[in-house]
C-alpha cells in the first residue's frame, strides 16, 4: 500500500513543468486498519446474535406466560368436564390467550416488516381486565391481583396488539417483583386533566401538552429498584434478571411514544413500584364501533363446495369444521400437487378455494397459478401465518383475498362474504 501526495511545478509563464510528490509505504498501518476492522466487525456480530438472543428470551417468555394460562385452564377443565359453566368459562380463558398469542405474533411481523400500526377504538379499562383475568392464572397465589377501573369513558384510539403487550410486560414484571413471597399487584385505569407540573416529572413524554389522557397504572409491593437500576430500566436489553430478556420496558418506551403517550415510575427499595402510562383519549365514541360489538343475530351461511389444500392436519380439520359450519361442502388436500388433482379432477363442483401459501411438493403460489389456469375465475382465500406484504402480487388478481393465521369463525365469515 503506497500513499502519495503530489503538487505541480510550473515555470514563470505557470506551465507545468514536473510533478514533485512524496511516496509513503503504509502497509503495516492499512494492515492494522484492515485487523481493527475485522475485530470491530467480530464485535457487531457477537452483540447482534446476543440482541437475537434476548429478544428469543423475550418472545419465549411472553409466549410461555400464554401456553402457561392454557394449560392450567385445560387441566382445570379436564378435572370436571360435566361442570359445562366451569367449561365455558375455561374455553373463554383459553381463546383469550390463543388471541393474545396472535396478536403478538402480529406485532412481532408488524415491527419486522415495518408496517403500520393497525388503531381501532377500544376501553383500556376492559383491555386491562380481560390481560388481568388472562394472567392471574400464571401469577403466584400468594400474590393478590386486584383489578380497579374507574367508571369513565377509558376509549382510546391504539393499535390494540401493542397496548396489550405494553399491559403483559407491566404486570408480569410486577408479579416478578413480588416473588413467590407473596404481595399485591394493583392496576389501575382512569380518565382525568393533567397539569404541566405533574407531565414535567415523567421520564417518557415529559413535554406532552397538558391537558386530558387515559392512564393506566400497575403498583406493586415487591422489593423497588435503587436509583442505579431506576437509571437503567428503559436501556434496551436491560436485565435484573439472571437469565432473560431485560425488563421489556425498552418496548413499552417505544409503543408508548408512538401512540403520544408518557410514562413515569415511582420506586425505592422495599417500598415497591409504581409505573404509571398515559394515553390520549378517543375524541368520540363511534356508534358504529358499538354496534358492530353488538352480538350478530344469526351466523351467516354459505353454500357451495370449498378445496381446503393445507398441509398441518389440525389447521386443514379445523377449517373444514368451521367451513362446515358456514354450511359449505368440503374437499381437501395436504399438499401443493395434491390440491391441483383435486382441483382438476372435482373443478365443475369446487366453488372456491381455501389455500395455504407453504406446501411440501408445490410452493402456494404455483399451486393458485395452475389452479387460475384451469379455471381463471375460481374464488381463491389465501392463507399464511406471515403478511399479506408477502402475497402482494397474488392478491392484485381479481376474486382473490387473504386471511392471516390463526383464524376464528369471525374472520371466515369476513372473507368468504366478501368473495360472495
Amino acid at each position: 500500500w503506497i500513499s502519495t501526495r503530489s503538487v505541480p511545478v510550473c515555470d514563470d509563464d505557470g506551465r507545468m513543468v514536473r510533478m514533485a510528490g512524496v511516496a509513503e509505504d503504509i502497509t503495516r498501518r492499512k494492515n492494522e486498519e484492515l485487523a481493527r476492522l475485522k475485530i470491530e466487525e467480530g464485535m457487531r456480530r457477537t452483540q447482534r446474535l446476543e440482541s437475537l438472543g434476548v429478544l428469543a428470551g423475550g418472545l419465549a417468555h411472553d409466549f410461555n406466560n400464554l401456553l402457561g394460562a392454557i394449560q392450567i385452564n385445560v387441566e382445570q377443565g379436564l378435572k370436571d368436564p360435566g361442570d359445562e359453566e366451569k367449561v365455558l368459562h375455561v374455553l373463554t380463558q383459553v381463546q383469550g390467550a390463543a388471541t393474545r398469542a396472535s396478536t403478538l405474533t402480529n406485532q412481532m411481523l408488524a415491527y419486522a416488516q415495518q408496517q403500520e400500526v393497525r388503531r381501532t377504538q377500544f376501553s383500556l379499562g376492559e383491555a386491562a381486565t380481560e390481560l388481568g383475568g388472562l394472567l392471574r392464572a400464571t401469577i403466584s397465589r400468594k400474590t393478590d391481583l386486584q383489578m380497579e377501573m374507574e367508571e369513565k369513558d377509558l376509549c382510546i384510539d391504539a393499535d390494540a396488539a401493542q397496548i396489550q403487550q405494553v399491559i403483559m410486560n407491566l404486570i408480569i414484571n410486577a408479579s416478578e417483583a413480588v416473588g413467590d413471597r407473596g404481595g399485591m399487584i394493583a392496576v389501575r385505569c382512569d380518565r382525568r386533566a393533567w397539569s404541566s407540573a405533574e407531565l414535567r416529572d415523567f421520564q417518557v413524554g415529559a413535554d406532552l401538552a397538558p391537558g386530558e389522557y387515559v392512564s393506566l397504572q400497575v403498583t406493586d409491593s415487591g422489593s423497588g429498584m435503587d436509583a442505579q437500576t431506576h437509571e437503567h430500566i428503559f436501556d434496551p436489553f436491560f436485565t435484573t434478571k439472571f437469565q432473560g430478556r431485560g425488563l421489556g420496558l425498552a418496548g413499552v418506551v417505544g409503543t408508548v411514544t408512538a401512540h403520544a403517550g408518557a410514562i413515569h415510575v415511582v420506586s425505592a427499595p422495599g417500598k415497591g413500584t409504581t409505573f404509571t402510562v398515559l394515553l390520549p383519549p378517543c375524541a368520540e365514541i363511534r356508534e358504529a364501533a358499538a354496534a358492530a360489538q353488538a352480538p350478530a343475530e344469526g351466523l351467516w351461511r354459505g353454500s357451495g363446495t370449498i378445496l381446503v389444500v393445507d398441509d398441518e392436519e389440525m389447521i386443514r380439520d379445523s377449517a373444514i369444521l368451521l367451513l362446515e359450519e358456514l354450511g359449505y361442502e368440503t374437499l381437501s388436500a395436504s399438499d401443493g400437487p395434491g390440491g391441483v388433482q383435486v382441483f382438476s379432477e372435482n373443478r365443475a363442483r369446487i366453488t372456491g378455494v381455501l389455500l395455504d401459501l407453504t406446501l411440501p411438493g408445490l410452493g402456494g403460489t404455483e399451486v393458485f397459478e395452475r389452479i387460475r389456469a384451469l379455471d381463471p375465475a375460481i374464488p381463491v382465500v389465501l392463507t399464511t401465518g406471515y403478511t399479506a406484504g408477502d402475497v402482494a402480487d397474488v392478491l392484485k388478481h381479481e376474486h382473490v383475498a387473504f386471511l392471516h393465521k390463526p383464524f376464528g369463525i369471525k374472520e371466515l365469515v369476513e372473507v368468504m362474504r366478501e368473495l360472495g
